[in-house]
């Protein structure tokens, strides 16, 4: 049992700024790792991998289960998720390039760039404005309390590390029980 003096609390925010957050941080590494080389480009893009499996793993767990109901008929959420698994797609042969030879300047890392930024838009301006408008506060600031300790989760259970699966199977363990209460 953790100690009341020694739990760590964290302002509550609300689910759309905690992805909002985790899509900054994410464009900061992406940078971090384009001017890198060497070692340390290959550490910066295991911390870059391992930050868009958490953050693609929060989403498909809450975000686009709530996006599906609250409009199916227009399908953003399967556009989406299409866009991730290019992404995913993409992301896999980045790492393989970096597995095996290292990270070069034609690795096929600003495609992915490009289409994580333009993923990161489409969000922005669909799909989190969508979910302001249909879900209440209390239950936005709930499903980012909920994705802040799957991140935690995350975090201690698989640390920012290269080739690491680790972390969107903590996520997705953790948000499971989220997922099945979600009220919209």
């Amino acid at each position: 049992m953790v100690h009341p003096s020694r739990r760590v609390e964290w302002p509550r925010t609300d689910l759309t700024v905690l992805l909002g957050e985790q899509q900054q941080r994410i464009e900061w590494q992406f940078r971090r790792t384009l001017v890198a080389v060497g070692e340390d480009r290959h550490t910066r893009f295991g911390e870059l991998a391992w930050l868009i499996a958490v953050h693609e793993s929060i989403e498909e767990e809450i975000v686009h289960p709530i996006t599906r109901h609250l409009e199916p008929a227009q399908h953003l959420a399967e556009h989406l998720l299409d866009e991730e698994r290019r992404i995913s797609d993409a992301l896999d042969d980045a790492t393989r390039a970096d597995a095996a030879a290292g990270l070069g300047r034609t690795d096929g890392l600003g495609v992915l760039h490009g289409m994580l930024l333009a993923h990161m838009r489409h969000e922005q301006r669909e799909e989190f404005p969508r979910l302001r408008a249909a879900v209440t506060a209390g239950e936005l600031c709930a499903l980012g309390d909920a994705a802040r300790a799957a991140q935690a989760v995350a975090i201690a259970e698989s640390p920012l590390r290269p080739g690491v699966p680790g972390a969107s199977l903590a996520v997705r363990d953790m948000l499971r029980p989220v997922t099945l209460q979600v009220a919209v």
